[in-house]
């Protein structure tokens, strides 16, 4: 019976009583401890906030949650948190469903969820975030669906979505992103696209490492040189045929800059169209024998030209749906331009 006693006063000491794990409240604010508050109760982690007041930065595995951190299985953020801060989640990885931030919070601190491998669903970040620290969202490896990076959002640091490899559809980094950080996207194995945008002057070595499953690459920027790259930005993706498209003219600058170079399909498309829709854009095969194929997503097609190197127009069409019989034309390398409601796209092919 002492023995027993004594154990359970040791737990109590360290805060692992089944009272404790239940049923704890911490002030975990900043300037005012009270402004955010972290209660855990049935293993549910609820973060309340006045909305006032920011949540402490913590150090490595110093939550004060965290010698229990195996026993939480949700967490809800509620509006009025403003902030989320460093290492705040940490290893976390038996919360499952989904990751809901409240559009109360502007900034993510770094590590705030990394290891947190249960989450399920689309990582929606909401557009009142400005700021993404680095390894945010290291090995959430849970999260599928299209991944939303806030507009507001100017850098993306070092290892922030660190294999989240359930992440699919279009990668779009927005138009305020100037750098890119190092393995900020490693092993993200499941995006099929991605739009840089030409405010990007920086991406650090290994940004882009392991993302194999890319099937279309689009750089906004006219001049790849003036874009600093690290090394082995895109190892592991497969760049005999990832399409690269470039803004119009820029095919020989690309064509001969490092790493850009490896790309083998370099084609030149018009820059106007700097939005999601571009990437939902699928002209193929390419090259092409008898018919060219259209799939334009969202995009109105309001008129499809083909023209030769000199921009003679060979053939016109209004009112196109989805295939063009280009089986008359002679070998050789032609243009095909598409006039839609969001822009006018140009693009090159290969007839056989």
């Amino acid at each position: 019976m002492k023995k027993l006693t004594k154990k359970l006063v040791m737990l109590t000491f360290f805060g692992l009583s089944a009272c404790a794990v239940n049923a704890q409240t911490w002030n975990i604010g900043t300037p005012t401890a009270t402004d955010v508050t972290a209660t855990l109760s049935g293993g549910t982690l609820t973060i309340n906030g006045t909305g006032t007041g920011k949540m402490q930065n913590f150090t490595w595995q110093n939550t004060p949650w965290y010698r229990v951190h195996g026993s939480i299985t949700s967490l809800v953020i509620n509006a009025g948190v403003t902030t989320i801060g460093d290492l705040a989640f940490l290893d976390c990885s038996n919360i499952t469903g989904t990751l809901n931030i409240p559009y109360s919070v502007t900034a993510i601190g770094s590590s705030a969820f990394a290891n947190c491998s249960g989450f399920t669903g689309a990582l929606n970040i909401p557009n009142s975030v400005t700021s993404l620290g680095g390894s945010a969202f290291y090995g959430c490896s849970g999260f599928t669906g299209t991944l939303t990076i806030p507009s507001l959002v100017t850098s993306i640091d070092g290892t922030t979505f660190y294999l989240c490899s359930g992440l699919t559809g279009t990668l779009t980094i927005p138009n305020l992103v100037t750098s890119i950080g190092s393995q900020a996207f490693i092993g993200c194995k499941s995006f099929s696209s991605m739009l840089i945008p030409a405010s990007v002057t920086s991406i650090a070595t290994n940004a882009f490492y392991g993302c194999a499953g890319l099937t279309s690459i689009t750089c906004l920027n006219p001049d790849p040189t003036t874009i600093t790259m690290g090394s082995n930005v895109f190892v592991g993706v497969n760049t005999g045929t990832c399409v690269l498209k470039v803004p119009t003219g820029s095919y020989s600058a690309y064509h001969t800059a490092p790493q850009w170079s490896d790309f083998t399909n370099i084609q030149e498309t018009a820059t106007g169209i700097e939005n999601v829709y571009l990437q939902n854009l699928k002209i193929y095969p390419n090259p092409v024998k008898d018919e060219l194929r259209i799939e334009s997503g969202e995009l109105i097609i309001e008129k499809v030209e083909i023209c030769d190197l000199t921009g003679k127009t060979i053939y016109q069409f209004d009112n196109l749906k989805n295939k063009i019989n280009v089986s008359a034309l002679a070998q050789g390398i032609y243009i095909v331009k598409l006039k839609t409601d969001k822009g006018t796209v140009t693009e090159k092919f290969i007839k056989e």
